[in-house]
């Protein structure tokens, strides 16, 4: 059983690696390929294609310097990727129709660091939010707010614990 569960997964794992390459200019329906494309404005994918679209494991990389390496479906990020920014900012996690969504991290180079749930781009959810100056905020957010039960510690340990609304501490 083993050793078939091993084949499958082999086989899948070569069927991707070892996709064929596209044939033709781009738009000639690049199918179930491996290719790359250059835009005009110096965008670049390097991926997998499925319809014309980037379908699969690719890399993209703006003229701007961001880059997304992940998971792409109908020509869109979608699954599982890391995008980073040339600021040194990077998400790290899932995404759904070229949104951060599900499970994710995204870090900054000042320091400050959101770990949770995101919606539509949006921290949403359960999160635990570290800020530059070492405060941090473990909770429920909504919308980018904390919002919900949730627990506020300042740099010195002074901590505020209770019910946020819309970013604001309503009650213990």
């Amino acid at each position: 059983m083993k050793t078939k569960l091993l084949i499958i997964c082999l086989l899948l794992l070569t069927s991707q690696v070892f996709a064929e390459e596209c044939k033709g200019e781009y738009g000639s329906h690049w199918d179930n390929c491996h290719g790359t494309l250059i835009s005009p404005k110096g965008a670049i994918y390097v991926g997998q294609w499925k319809n014309s679209a980037h379908h699969g494991h690719g890399t993209f990389t703006t003229p701007g310097g961001s880059k997304y390496i992940g998971d792409w479906e109908n020509g869109m990020q979608h699954g599982e990727g890391i995008l980073s920014y040339p600021s040194g900012a990077k998400y790290s996690g899932g995404w759904y129709n070229d949104k951060m969504h599900g499970q994710g991290t995204y870090s900054r180079p000042d320091g400050a660091n959101y770990v949770g749930t995101w919606n539509n781009n949006k921290m949403h959810g359960q999160g635990s939010f570290t800020f530059p100056d070492g405060a941090k905020y473990i909770g429920e957010y909504k919308n980018d707010k904390m919002h919900g039960q949730g627990s506020f510690t300042f740099p010195d340990g002074r901590k505020i614990e209770g019910l946020w609304k819309n970013g604001k501490h309503v009650r213990k």
